[in-house]
This record gives structure tokens, C-alpha cells and sequence, in this order.
């Protein structure tokens, strides 16, 4: 590794968190440590000439080795001061303790959904509410609030308001923890739906609130200057707010590995720092002109969101500008280093934050391979052209392939960690949309200043930036089409993780004393064969059969269903507490490179069911959500919407007389939905399927059902009982086969034919729209 002391101070640091987070001690023995150790750093060298650990520690590091120790040591000091304290003063000390009332500030811009806004709040006092009325004074606390507020409230950041509801501990359970999601942010505690009351407007930090409003007053005038969707683009790329983009283009995006586009990161900031320098440049001298770039980046940074990506490029670009004028040259690895530690020294969380480490693995590939491949490449081509065109030649190939391969190169482990995802398009991609790009910024932000000052001007402008959004968005439509652009490759283990980063550094810092010989060519082609045809074979056999299939994996509680239309389309229908045996069956029946759903739909049934669907999610993409309007509120439906939101996908609430199109001519019906539950019915051709989704067979009856189904899919809520009345209840829709679980001993023989679960394991339904086959596991 280089010799750099930053390199080495930084890196420490950040391991320093992580030894925080694995070994939790108190900030007194932290800092008792980390200054005993600084002690001894300082003696080091007085030391090194008789204690031979220090004199050879010289040899490796140019960081004493007690300074790095206490570097160590400072980042879990500083990680373990991040936790609440669990006293009196801290909000969180208060959860799940009754109703309380409290006062607090809104410090972001509300985040605004269909089922209602989310504040986030730095609460300075609270009191009891059987005291908030009396003579008790309210008790000063600190702690940053989660509150969902109804629909339709009007808030806005700087509005100091009152809320009265109990303050409650973030869900946490094995597969997915919101707890641990919201304390990565700093948030121990939330409210939900409180009685509220506004005390003041504008009560926040004055800079950031005309920020803030000069974000949403450009937000509005580029949505009046361009249609949609190109406005929604050009709103997620010059001010980060990419809300509008609709769910199937953002998944387009995160599918092709182009979403870098649509988030503000180091490519933004360095167009915008670009600008600004020569704009500044022609009015004020060259220290001025740095000087006041570097201030607009900053403002640049705060009205986007000041998100990780965004903060680490505007630091690492305005040291470069600095590093320029004073003349020092900028180290990649030894900026990034420390730019990552001086981020993590004001937000130690982001060490788990997925954006934080997908733009820092991704810089950490540009500053060891980028220059590496491109100068690899020019050598290549300066065999067969002239030196000046295989520079430029070079230069084109580096900064839209070479550059992109180095990035995903390092970035990689990350994602599959994360996602379990690999897309096999981003290098097709990237290239052809990455160029227009620049001017995408240029036109556009001219267009929305033109906007600003005269809207009529805006519109006139935005013609000129409308060609190069539509093409961007059509662009990536298309490579997120193609059927084998990606894989769902499953859970990776860190240590996996840890190896690859491993062998990754060593060849980025191996420098072979002779050239690598051409003899691993025939086996790294052989292996690419290999994979072409891999994926070959499996845009064979993903190709739908054009028959309707309905496999029934489980119904303790609501029925659990996976839907395969004769157009190959996928809706899973209900899920269970246990996500890795839902996600195991949704593997043996999806293939490999099509780890998708087209669509989840919810009937009803108890919350508990629902604990296990945010993971299994996470391993087989949503397109679409749907489910009953009436469907009650608890935690794992609110876990089950913020999993849906951070993935982008749009939540449709279905009422009675609705229906689905699945695609290849068979549809889902929406007979009755109330909040006892959803009836659905499934139809293809003349083969049909009822799920009475928790209503009763009185008022399923009075719908009058025809043709009768062939089949009815039954639930515990569906209330089977041993008696011959309630049986002889659903035998009214003259079924040919029930398939239910339970205890209960029917005959599957008689007709109708009931099919148990219990005994059965699962039981697939096949039908050409005429005929019907079934399939049971055992």
C-alpha cells in the first residue's frame, strides 16, 4: 500500500467505527484508550531505537504506530457517541411508554406518500400527556422523530409543531429491521398518525429554507416547461427529486445500471463545478474564481439534499480546486480515503448506508483502474493508428466503457451483497446514454433559468433539451426489455465479499516485472462461451407454454399463490411469516435469470403474514403492488410499504369491480372488497379459479358466480369448519376441486375433490383455457 499518513490515519478510522459497532464499550473507555495510546505515539520514535516492534513498524507504516492505534480507537469512540444515551434527556428513553406530547422542528423537506407524509423532527421537549396540561414543566429532551402524519396535511421544513401520540420503538425482526434502517439515520424513535399543531412557521435555518423553496419553485417550473416523463428525468438530475419518474422507468434504470443518471453524484458536480469555474473565471481572478466555485458547489450540494454521493464528490472536487491553487497535486486514493473518514466523522452510520458505499466503491475503481485501462487500450490501438487519433480514440473508449467496467469492477460486491442482482446490460447501456449527458445538464439548466425568469421562455428553451431526455428514457427502456438483461444470483456471504476485495487490491497494487502472457486466452474464452451459452439456454426455457398456471404454495392463512399468465407474466398473490421458505419455493418455480414478479397483490388476512415479504422482495423485484383499499394498518404493512418505496415500486389499491389483465388473455376480477377480506376470481377462457380472500360464502353467494368455477381456493380465514352445513356453504358454487389446509379428513375422491395442503405439500393448476391439470408436490 502507498505510504501515504492520510491514507493510513483514514483507514483506521473507518475500521475504527466498525470495531465500535462489533465490540459496544462506553465513550469513557473508548477515549481512556484511544489518549493512552496517543501518549505512547508520541514517545514512538524515542522508543523505536530500543524496542524493536516500533523500530520495524517504521519500516511499514509512516504513521507511528501508536497514533494509528489511537486513530483506531478515536472512530469507535466516535460511533459509540452516536447511540442514545437510554437516559432521561434522550427521546428515545420515552418509547413505548404511553402518550406523550412533544415539540419539535421539521429539519428536512416532508416526504410525501399516498398513505400519508413522514416528518423528520429534532424534538426539544416532551411531557406526559396526563401532566401536559398542568403545572409540569415540559422535560428538555434531544432525539430525532419519525412521524407519519394523515394525507393531505400541509408541512413544510421550518414548521415547529406540537404532537401528541405515543412514541414507539422501530419494528425489528430477523429478515428485515427497521430498526437498525431508521438508527443508521440517527432515528431511535416514531409516531404514528399523532394529533398535531402548528406553533410557527419558519422557525428552521433561514439559508436552507430559500434553498429549499428555490428547489420546489424549480421543481414546478421545469414540470411546466417539459412533458412528463422527461420532466421527472430532468428533475432527478439537475435537483435530485426523482418521485415523478414512473415505477417501470426507475426499474429500468436500476435494471440497466444507469441509475447513477437520475442521482446527483461525482459526474453532476463535476459538470456544475465545471461551469461555475468558467463562468467565474472570466470575472474575477484565478483564487477568487476557485474560491467562489467551490461555494456554489456547496449551495449546489445542500439544494439537491446533501446526499452521500453528492457530499463526497463536492468535497473531493473542491479540495481538487484547492489542491490547484496552492499547487499541490490531488492523490485519488489518499483523498478518497479521507474524504470517506471526514464524512463518517459527522455520520458514522454511513458505513451502512448502500448509497455511501456503492459511490465510494465505485470512485475506489476510477482511482486504481481507470488510468490503468485506458492506458492499457491506447497501447492497443496505437498498433494499428496514428498516436494522436488512438489518444483520442482512447480517451472516448475510457471515459464512456473503460471508466463505466472500472467503477462496476469495484462496486460489484456491493450490489450483489445488497440486491443479489447482476445486470449484464450496464456496459451496453452506459455508453450510449453517459454522452448526451453534458448537454443534457447544459440545456436543461438553461431551460429551467430561462423558466425562472419567464416561463414562456422556459418552454421555448426546453425544445431544445426534450430530444436528448427522450432518448435517454427510450434508451434504457429498450436495453431493460431485452429478457436476459440481468440475474437474481441469491444471498453472497461477507466473507465472499471480503475475498474479492482481497484479491482485488493485491492486482491493484502488483506490478509484474514481465508482461502477462497471451496463454489465458483459450480458457477465458472457453468460460465466455460458457456463459453466452448459459444465458442462451435460459431464454429458452423462461418462454411461457401459453397456459395458465396457479401454483398454491401454501394457505395457513391467506392463500398463498403464484400466478404464471400465458403470456409468462408473474403475480404472487399474499406471503407468509416465513420469507426464506416463500422465497425457496418461489426459486424451484421461477428460472434463474427471470427472479421477477410482474406484480404482489395482498387479499387480506393477519399482519403476521405479511413479516416475511420485504425480503423475499429483495430476491425476486416487485413490478407492481396491489392490494384491498379496506386492508388494516399495523407495522409489518408499514415495513412491507417502506421496503416497496425504497425499491420504487408503485402501491395500486384495488376496490370492488376492478380487474387485473394478466396477460395473454386471462384476467384477475376483483368480485367484492370490504374489510373482511378480498374475493378474487381468476379467469381463462372457460377455466376459472375463486379465491374468497376471507368473505363469507352468504355474500359470495348473492353475486351469482357464472359459469360456476372449476375451482375454489380456500384459507384459514375462509373459516372451514367440521360440520356438513358450512361444507355444503361452499359446495353452492359447484366446484370440481377445493384445495385448502387443514386438519380435517374430506374426500378427495367424491366431488367436489378437495386437495389438503397439510398432506399434499403444494398443488400446481394448469389449464389451456379449456381443460384443467393438476400437480400436487407429493
Amino acid at each position: 500500500m502507498p505510504s501515504l499518513p492520510l491514507l493510513w490515519l483514514s483507514t483506521a478510522f473507518l475500521a475504527g467505527i466498525l470495531l465500535g459497532y462489533w465490540q459496544p464499550l462506553t465513550w469513557q473507555t473508548w477515549g481512556g484508550l484511544a489518549a493512552a495510546v496517543f501518549l505512547v505515539g508520541l514517545f514512538e520514535r524515542r522508543l523505536s531505537g530500543r524496542i524493536a516492534v516500533f523500530k520495524n513498524w517504521r519500516k511499514v507504516s509512516p504513521v507511528p504506530f501508536g497514533i494509528l492505534l489511537a486513530a483506531l480507537l478515536a472512530g469507535a469512540l466516535r460511533y459509540t457517541l452516536t447511540l442514545p444515551s437510554n437516559s432521561p434527556g434522550d427521546l428515545a428513553y420515552y418509547n413505548d411508554q404511553g402518550e406523550v406530547v412533544v415539540t419539535g422542528l421539521v429539519v428536512d423537506p416532508p416526504n410525501i406518500k399516498a398513505t400519508g407524509t413522514d416528518l423528520r423532527l429534532q424534538v426539544r421537549d416532551l411531557a406526559p400527556v396526563a401532566t401536559a396540561s398542568g403545572s409540569v414543566q415540559h422535560l428538555p429532551v434531544h432525539g430525532l422523530l419519525l412521524a407519519k402524519m394523515l394525507p393531505g396535511e400541509d408541512w413544510q421544513y421550518g414548521d415547529l409543531i406540537k404532537l401528541q401520540g405515543k412514541l414507539a420503538t422501530p419494528a425489528n425482526d430477523v429478515e428485515f429491521s427497521y430498526q437498525d434502517y431508521l438508527a443508521r439515520q440517527g432515528i431511535y424513535s416514531q409516531m404514528g398518525y399523532p394529533k398535531a399543531s402548528l406553533l410557527q412557521h419558519r422557525a428552521g435555518n433561514p439559508i436552507m429554507e430559500a434553498l429549499y423553496s428555490l428547489r420546489m419553485q424549480a421543481y414546478q417550473v421545469i414540470n411546466q416547461i417539459l412533458p412528463q416523463p422527461e420532466a421527472a428525468l430532468l428533475n432527478g438530475i439537475l435537483l435530485g427529486l426523482d418521485n415523478d419518474l414512473p415505477a417501470s422507468l426507475t426499474q429500468a434504470y436500476q435494471r440497466t445500471g444507469t441509475a447513477h443518471i437520475i442521482a446527483i453524484s461525482g459526474f453532476n458536480i463535476a459538470i456544475v463545478a465545471g461551469l461555475f469555474s468558467v463562468f467565474f473565471g472570466k470575472l474575477a481572478r484565478r483564487g477568487w474564481a476557485a474560491l467562489l466555485t467551490i461555494l456554489a458547489v456547496v449551495l449546489y450540494t445542500l439544494l439537491v439534499g446533501a446526499g452521500p454521493s453528492v457530499v463526497r464528490a463536492a468535497i473531493m472536487g473542491s479540495l481538487s480546486l484547492l489542491g490547484q491553487l496552492i499547487g499541490r497535486r490531488q492523490t485519488g486514493l489518499n483523498t478518497l480515503a479521507f474524504v470517506a473518514a471526514l464524512m463518517c466523522l459527522g455520520t458514522p452510520t454511513l458505513l451502512w448506508d448502500i448509497s455511501f458505499l456503492l459511490t465510494f466503491a465505485a470512485t475506489l475503481g476510477l482511482v486504481l483502474f481507470a488510468s490503468r485501462f485506458q492506458g492499457s487500450f491506447e497501447n492497443l490501438v496505437q498498433r494499428r493508428f496514428p498516436s494522436e487519433t488512438s489518444g483520442k480514440l482512447a480517451s472516448l473508449v475510457g471515459e464512456y466503457c473503460l471508466f463505466t467496467l472500472a467503477a462496476q469492477l469495484t462496486s460489484l460486491p456491493v450490489t450483489l451483497f445488497n440486491f443479489e442482482r447482476l445486470s449484464y446490460t450496464t456496459l451496453l447501456a452506459n455508453p450510449l446514454v453517459l454522452p448526451p449527458q453534458p448537454a443534457v445538464m447544459i440545456l436543461g439548466g438553461i431551460a429551467l433559468v430561462g423558466g425562472l425568469i419567464y416561463l414562456p421562455l422556459g418552454h421555448l428553451l426546453g425544445y431544445l433539451a426534450w430530444p436528448l431526455l427522450a432518448y435517454t428514457n427510450h434508451t434504457v427502456e429498450f436495453f431493460a426489455a431485452l429478457p436476459t438483461g440481468g440475474a437474481t444470483i441469491g444471498r453472497i456471504s461477507l466473507w465472499a465479499v471480503v475475498i474479492y476485495y482481497a484479491i482485488l487490491l493485491g492486482l491493484a497494487f502488483w506490478r509484474p516485472r514481465q508482461p502477462v502472457r497471451l496463454q489465458w486466452l483459450a480458457p477465458l474464452s472457453l468460460l465466455g462461451a460458457g456463459l453466452l451459452s448459459a444465458v442462451a439456454w435460459q431464454a429458452v426455457v423462461t418462454i411461457s407454454d401459453g397456459r395458465l398456471h396457479l401454483v398454491v404454495i401454501s394457505a395457513n392463512d391467506a392463500p398463498v399463490i403464484l400466478v404464471e399468465s400465458p403470456a409468462g407474466n408473474r403475480i404472487l398473490i399474499n406471503g407468509q411469516r416465513d420469507s426464506r421458505a416463500l422465497s425457496s419455493a418461489l426459486g424451484r418455480r421461477i428460472p434463474l435469470f427471470a427472479h421477477r414478479l410482474d406484480g404482489l397483490l395482498l387479499t387480506g388476512g393477519s399482519p403476521g403474514a405479511l413479516e416475511g415479504l420485504p425480503a423475499v422482495l429483495v430476491r425476486f423485484p416487485a413490478k407492481n403492488a396491489y392490494w384491498n383499499t379496506n386492508l388494516a394498518t399495523s407495522t409489518p404493512l408499514d415495513n412491507l410499504q417502506v421496503s416497496l418505496t425504497a425499491q420504487a415500486v408503485p402501491i395500486n389499491l384495488l376496490a370492488t369491480g376492478q380487474s387485473l389483465d394478466l396477460g395473454g388473455g386471462a384476467r384477475l376480477v376483483v368480485l367484492t372488497a370490504s374489510t373482511e377480506g378480498m374475493a378474487l376470481l381468476v379467469e381463462y377462457g372457460r377455466f376459472s379459479v375463486l379465491l374468497p380472500g376471507g368473505i363469507s360464502p352468504e355474500a359470495l353467494g348473492g353475486l351469482d358466480i357464472q359459469p360456476p368455477p372449476q375451482v375454489l381456493l380456500l384459507g384459514a380465514s375462509d373459516a372451514i369448519l367440521p360440520t356438513t352445513p358450512e361444507l355444503v356453504d361452499w359446495s353452492q358454487f359447484q366446484p370440481e376441486l377445493v384445495v385448502w389446509q387443514g386438519n380435517l379428513q374430506l374426500n378427495e375422491a367424491g366431488s367436489p375433490a378437495w386437495l389438503n395442503l397439510a398432506k399434499h405439500g403444494w398443488v400446481e393448476l394448469v389449464s389451456d383455457g379449456e381443460k384443467m391439470w393438476v400437480e400436487v408436490e407429493k
